[in-house]
């Protein structure tokens, strides 16, 4: 019996081929769409075993050149070529620089030779040490380049080819396949973010590097000239044994003046040596007779012997041995008072003379280091008024800033301190002039890594000023000076007292004025108001006792001017204005108060009368309740 599909009669047989072909197309597309879908699956799957180890390069404690030179080994994996090289843009941004490279055979690394890279094995391509950013392509692609076919991956912050930050090379190259090229390009974009983070960090530590390496050079100098004296003592010393001496003294002409290099009592008397030090008409003759012969022995018997005062010849001194010390354009004398009974042989005055010309030797080298380190510092004082100079509303910073300190050290009572702690006020921010004026003349906030370079500028400054071999304080109020007194500022997070006494009180004038400035991204805050704001950082940010100090200075000075009718200074000096600057401007010496004149300097650095703290300052004082915000 023959059984028929109930559907069986529906369909023209005549539609058959074509519903056939219809299938055919659907089962067409949906294997494609399979296919497709498997591709992006492989890719995917290739994707998820790709980028950790690509990220993770990043997560380790590597060089700056071992960790781009990591990434070539993941690169490799996706094109075959005989060599992969990693650059990044310099720090002026018009060049790219090689930083990694690495060979074709097991991805051997190779190091950046500046002569011309040679590849492993034997030569095929010599990648140039720098290309120009502008030659670079915008996105992916094959490039001709020292006569080979190369791959150019530019890794760039911005869309369309802006904000190049590095650009990675693979070759030389016969035409690569689309995938290969599709996964750089999603390589590249993937990585830009991170190289850019890791390069800004790897160039600033490098620039921290080679400061810290030019000031640890600078700083062994500047040891060598503070430890002269110890030379000095070192060798006055041995030649004092070697006369068997009871004392002795070295004494240089200097601005027509004599004065003492070193004195060494050894077993003489203290009183001694002290009448010798006050008997001028001696030290002149012993100067003379040096001046004359280069070695004067007086012994008892000698003509000579009766030029010798009194206390020189009494019962234990049996003889003055007397050196000439040669430096140059101030010769000096070196006098020892010699024992009875010990015999100055020939050879051991001969001995002695040897010593005392390597000591002025130390001496000469000593007097060239000072005045040396005295052009260095007024060439330091010079850079940070350029500094000041760089940004208008600058203008007299560094210079309030000493004022400030100063005044704040002796209301303190530091008077011996005084003098160091004003010049490192000056000094405080000279470390500026290793940032570049994308950062130091930055408005608004820092990003992280514009902050940590900032940051440096402390260390710099302190580094620059450890050189000329002045007193310590005064670099560590440089160094120390943005610290708090919470202990959250840097560059140690020092706590309190552990912060040098003259960096809180440089905190406190660099506060201060900070608040009462005017800037281009925002107005100063009146006198009464930016003393308000330091009383109530007392024992945050600042230091209370300094900034007690500062208000009850600010006070007695206010107190004292109740009833003028004008500024608390001459605003020329309150504002520590360059006084060639000064000089040009209407207000200076006139007998007007400043904001009475017409046509002055101040507008071109950033300041109006109206919010001006010289201004201000009289305006607050004027009102009878002003003095009540500052007690």
């Amino acid at each position: 019996m023959e059984i028929q599909h109930k559907w069986t009669g529906l369909i023209d047989p005549s539609y058959y081929p074509g519903l056939a072909a219809v299938a055919l197309i659907v089962l067409a597309i949906t294997l494609v769409f399979l296919n497709i879908f498997r591709k992006n699956a492989v890719e995917m799957r290739y994707r998820e075993r790709l980028w950790p180890r690509l990220i993770a390069v990043f997560n380790k404690t590597n060089s700056f050149e071992q960790t781009f030179s990591d990434l070539l080994v993941i690169i490799a994996e996706v094109i075959q070529a005989p060599g992969y090289y990693f650059y990044t843009v310099a720090a002026k941004g018009e060049d790219l620089i090689l930083r990694a490279a690495r060979s074709t055979s097991t991805c051997k690394q190779i190091g950046p030779d500046y002569a011309g890279l040679v590849p492993h094995q034997r030569e095929i391509y010599s990648p140039p040490v720098g290309i120009p950013v502008a030659s670079q392509p915008v996105s992916t692609a094959l490039v001709k380049e020292g006569g080979a076919d190369m791959i150019f991956v530019p890794l760039n912050a911005g869309e369309g080819g802006q904000n190049p930050i590095g650009l990675i090379t693979i070759g030389p190259v016969k035409k690569p396949g689309k995938k290969e090229l599709e996964r750089l390009t999603g390589i590249s974009r993937g990585l830009a973010p991170y190289v850019k983070v890791v390069a800004e960090y790897y160039q600033m530590r490098e620039k921290e590097q080679s400061i810290q390496a030019a000031s640890c050079a600078a700083a062994k100098v500047a040891r060598s000239a503070i430890d002269s004296k110890e030379v000095i003592n070192t060798f006055f010393g041995l030649a004092l044994k070697l006369a068997d001496a009871l004392g002795g003294v070295i004494m240089t002409r200097k601005d027509k003046e004599l004065q003492l290099e070193t004195a060494a009592p050894e077993k003489f008397k203290e009183a001694t040596l002290q009448m010798f030090l006050k008997d001028t008409s001696v030290q002149r003759t012993f100067y003379k007779v040096s001046a004359a012969k280069e070695v004067n022995l007086f012994q008892p018997g000698m003509p000579e012997y009766c030029l010798l005062p009194s206390y020189l010849t009494d019962k234990e001194v049996g003889s003055t041995a007397l050196f000439s010390v040669k430096i140059k354009d101030a010769p000096g004398f070196a006098a020892f008072f010699i024992k009875k009974g010990a015999v100055m042989e020939p050879h051991r005055l001969g001995a002695m003379e040897l010593i005392i010309q390597r000591i002025g030797d130390v001496i000469n080298n000593q007097w060239v280091f000072e005045e040396a380190s005295r052009s260095y510092l007024a060439v330091l004082k010079t850079l940070v008024t350029a500094i000041d100079a760089r940004e208008p509303y600058y203008v007299g910073h560094s210079g309030r800033i000493a004022r400030y300190a100063g005044a704040i050290a002796r209301e303190l009572g530091l008077l011996q301190e005084a003098g160091n702690i004003e010049l490192a006020g000056f000094l405080h921010d000279v470390g500026m002039i290793s940032l570049g004026e994308d950062v130091y003349l930055k408005q608004g906030r820092f990003s992280e890594s514009d902050y940590e370079a900032m940051k440096l500028h402390v260390d710099v400054g302190a580094k620059m000023v450890e050189s000329l071999g002045l007193p310590g304080d005064i670099a560590s109020c440089i160094r120390h000076h943005h610290e708090r007194w919470d202990g959250w500022g840097y560059p140690s997070g020092l706590k309190g007292e552990e912060i040098p006494v003259g960096a809180r009180i440089i905190t406190v004038a660099d506060v201060f004025n900070a608040k009462v400035s005017n800037r281009s991204y925002r107005p100063a805050l009146d006198f009464d108001r930016g003393l308000a704001d330091i009383k109530a950082a007392a024992g945050s940010q600042l230091d209370p006792l300094a900034v007690r100090a500062f208000l009850d200075l600010i006070k007695r000075k206010r107190v004292s001017a109740a009833n003028r009718e004008g500024s608390l200074e001459p605003c020329w000096e309150m504002k520590s204005c360059p006084k060639a600057l000064a000089a040009t401007c209407p207000a200076y010496h006139n007998g007007k108060n400043c904001w009475q004149t017409g046509g002055v300097k101040c507008a071109s650095h950033g300041d109006t009368c109206s919010n001006c703290f010289v201004y201000t300052e009289y305006r607050g004082r004027q009102n009878r309740y002003a003095l009540n915000l500052i007690d």
